[in-house]
């Protein structure tokens, strides 16, 4: 008896040990469940049932093999599964007993087997990511499905190619390399040597453009030769190119729908650039006097709008003529002066002759009347002229709130874009894949742009100061001396009338007083008015032709060897962070041959090729490569840094798609383009390590874990806000601020200009008016002090000799 139970218990032991668990928790099992991690509610999708219900394979041997189940196996029941993405297994666990036909094996349902019996842990194999990469590679999954096919081709007479491989160009550095590469393709593509033609080379890492022609005697490629190309490139063709031209990525030009137009080939050309003529000399003056230098001999001036001792000296000549008669009529009032002294006092001591300076002749009471009538009269233009400064005041002084209120606007505008520049580039600077590998600190460009700021602050500040001084000068002080002028003109006209001699004789001494200031104040009004015409002349100049200005040199921009390397440091992070994300979608997606890619937006071209004299590319006509190659021809550029290559290198803009048709995707859409791409799995587990279940997962279904998707479309965003700048900064170094300084103030410089004309009249008006009023008040004052005297038909009572 005794025996036979031992027999049974050793039968139950082999028997026990011939049932233990043989499976492995893998990844071709736990991929089933993949379609639960997408469902957000709390019932199953079908998809998620049918994935817990179905039998998996595995590739053994190059032979698939049926294995357990996830759930069949007992995987739900270690604990270092689970551990993986607990959040994502507690939904399984929700979702499993509601799929009919599902037997739950889980500690929830209290149905796993025992620890000798539990599944093995085959993610414990990986013991790095790339080993997680290998296993899936290994499985051996399927190609994703091509896209569909496209209509027959049209025929056309070129087609363009592009090509990437993934080595240096120096592989392709010579003319013999090259003609060999393009002879090769052509073979490839099923072509004749001559009918591959590389255009264009570029970094990156290394770029081709290239050009498909009609074999020789043909005048264009089929619709069936376009159809082998696309066919021959078709990943599904299996293109490749010898081992030293590295890994291959090349697509066509997608052709138009039939009987479309086929798309134009880009045109390409030699970078050309505005030529400096030399300054154009200013135009006649506002008020139409000649310019002349009074301290070259009255020569005439030629030159432009330069803050020179010349251009200030034909200012001083626009003044000469008022200050000149200014200084005309002190002099004669002081003759005059002199004259009667000495008269008297020759009078009073030798001969009673002299007393006769300034007695009038014989005259009538007809002719003191016309004297008077004549005084009044030019107290009356003299009026008009006070009344043409007051009308003017309003305009003139709105013009200058105008023109000063454009100036406070575009240094508020400056401060404004310095501050999102710098505050982006910092923050851009922060994120690993936007760095600029080797090119300094981000400062250096913060500290470059704040810099060119404050130049361009300085200057329209300065230009502010000069108007306002100018306008304070010749508008404010000028006013409250017409108005002035205005009281002593109405004085003297009711003094002259009511024949007020004495009060006379006080009033033209005041009356010479402002005789000479009125001319004095029309000679600056005169430099003034020249002087603001003239800026407005030089902003309209500045604004047709900065390179031929005058004001270039007034104004300094950044330099052009500073402003290329600011340009070139911002787009080089862009393409520096799509280049990143790219590879992050090269890592996880790249076994899908139809996966699209983040354009990269800028190319990296030597400056030597972009510059070139005799190398066509489609980059010519863009404003960057202007301005960078008007700088590099001028030997602006020398000591531009170089890469570690010995290559200076530069960015002009791409078209998109680059730089292959699959490499179109734009940053700012990275989130929205590439959705499809987020895998519901993380890379890391909660304590951080590495989850070799979620990796595997979305290696399998070839999806970026959304860990590091979230991440590169937080780089996406982040290299958006840096293109967004790109144009702000360019703006900034080619001084666009200051051309849109002075389109705002060219306007109201205008009507400033027009206003100091309208004073300008006004005053010359008042100045003219108050000489003639001087020389006839000094004939009706010497009248009416020798009326009995000298008029022949007097009053026997005096008449008017008595009035004071």
């Amino acid at each position: 008896m005794r025996a036979t139970c031992i027999a049974l218990a050793l039968g139950l032991l082999v028997a026990a040990a011939s049932a233990a668990n043989t499976d492995t928790c893998g990844i071709e099992a736990a991929v089933e469940l993949f379609p639960c991690a997408a469902v957000n509610g709390t019932e199953p999708s079908k998809e998620c049932c049918a994935g817990l219900l179905a039998t998996p394979t595995k590739k053994v041997g190059g032979v698939y093999t049926t294995i357990t189940s996830f759930n069949n196996a007992g995987c739900f029941c270690l604990p270092k599964i689970t551990s993986y993405d607990k959040a994502y297994f507690d939904k399984v666990m929700l979702f499993a007993p509601q799929c009919a036909g599902l037997t739950v094996v889980s500690p929830t349902a209290k149905t796993c087997p025992t620890a000798a019996n539990l599944p093995r842990n085959g993610f414990e194999d990986y013991k790095s990511q790339a080993e997680v990469k290998a296993a899936v590679e290994a499985m051996g999954n399927p190609t994703p499905p091509a896209p569909p096919a496209a209509a027959g081709s049209n025929a056309t007479k070129a087609v363009e190619m592009d090509l990437m491989l993934s080595v240096d160009p120096s592989v392709i550095g010579s003319d013999t390399e090259r003609k060999a590469l393009e002879d090769l393709l052509a073979a490839r593509l099923g072509l004749k040597a001559g009918q591959v033609r590389i255009k264009l080379v570029s970094k990156g890492s290394t770029i081709m453009k290239l050009e498909i022609t009609p074999e020789a005697g043909q005048t264009e490629l089929t619709g069936a030769q376009v159809d082998m190309i696309s066919n021959n490139l078709a990943p599904s063709a299996g293109f490749t190119l010898p081992g030293k031209y590295g890994t291959v990525k090349a697509t066509v030009a997608p052709q138009p729908a039939p009987g479309a137009a086929p798309a134009p080939i880009q045109p390409s050309g030699i970078v050309t650039f505005p030529v400096k003529s030399p300054p154009s000399a200013l135009p006649a003056t506002l008020l139409g006097l000649p310019r002349v230098n009074p301290l070259d001999g009255g020569a005439e001036y030629e030159g432009g709008f330069t803050i020179s001792n010349d251009y200030f000296a034909s200012l001083l000549g626009q003044g000469v003529p008022g200050v000149a008669v200014g200084i005309i009529m002190l002099v004669a009032m002081v003759l005059m002066i002199v004259v009667y002294i000495v008269s008297t006092i020759c009078g009073a001591t030798l001969c009673k002759c002299c007393n006769g300076a300034y007695k009038p002749r014989k005259f009538s009471k007809r002719d003191l009347l016309i004297n008077k009538g004549i005084m009044v009269g030019f107290c009356v233009l003299a009026a008009v002229g006070c009344f043409i400064v007051f009308g003017v005041t309003n305009p003139l002084l709105e013009s200058t709130k105008d023109l000063t209120a454009g100036m406070a606007d575009t240094v508020s505008e400056l401060t404004v874009t310095v501050t999102k520049i710098a505050d982006t580039l910092v923050t851009a600077s922060q994120d690993a894949k936007l760095k600029s590998l080797g090119e300094g600190d981000i400062k250096d460009i913060t500290d470059g742009l704040k810099e060119a700021a404050e130049t361009v602050d300085i200057a329209v500040q300065k230009a502010q100061t000069d108007i306002e001084s100018a306008i304070d000068q010749g508008g404010g002080y000028a006013i409250i001396a017409a108005g002035v002028m205005f009281g002593i003109t109405f004085i003297i006209a009711v003094a002259g009338v009511i024949g007020f001699y004495r009060a006379l004789i006080f009033l033209i001494v005041l009356l010479s007083i402002f005789l000479i200031l009125g001319w004095i104040v029309w000679g600056a009004l005169t430099i003034t008015a020249t002087f603001v015409d003239d800026l407005c002349v030089a902003m309209k100049g500045y604004l047709n032709d900065r390179y031929s200005s005058e004001l270039s040199t007034l104004i300094p921009c950044l330099d052009a060897k500073a402003a290329v390397e600011t340009m070139n440091r911002a787009r080089s992070m862009v393409r520096s962070g799509v280049s990143g994300v790219n590879d992050e979608l090269e890592e996880y997606a790249g076994g899908n041959p139809y996966l699209s890619y983040l354009c990269y937006l800028y190319v990296k071209m030597d400056i030597k090729d972009l510059c070139s004299k005799d190398k066509p590319h489609p980059f010519y006509m863009q404003d960057y490569s202007k301005f960078v190659c008007e700088a590099y021809s001028l030997g602006k550029l020398n000591g531009l840094k170089a890469e570690s290559d010995g290559v200076t290198y530069v960015y002009p803009d791409a078209f998109c798609p680059y730089p292959t048709r699959y490499y179109s995707v734009l940053v700012g859409d990275f989130a929205t383009g590439l959705k499809a791409l987020r895998c519901p799995f993380s890379s890391k587990t909660e304590s951080g390590e590495t989850n070799e279940f979620g990796l595997a997962q979305c290696y399998v279904k070839k999806q970026i874990p959304y860990d590091i998707f979230d991440d590169a479309a937080k780089t996406a965003r982040t290299a958006q806000s840096v293109i967004d700048i790109v144009p702000d900064v360019e703006n900034l170094i080619q001084c666009g601020l200051v051309a849109n300084a002075f389109n705002k103030m060219v306007g109201p410089c205008d009507d400033m200009a027009a206003a100091l004309a309208t004073l300008w009249t006004g005053f010359l008006l008042i100045a003219i008016s108050y000489l003639c009023l001087w020389i006839s008040s000094i004939v009706v004052v010497s009248r009416l002090r020798f009326y009995n005297e000298f008029c022949t038909d007097a009053d026997a009572a005096g008449g008017e000799t008595n009035k004071v």
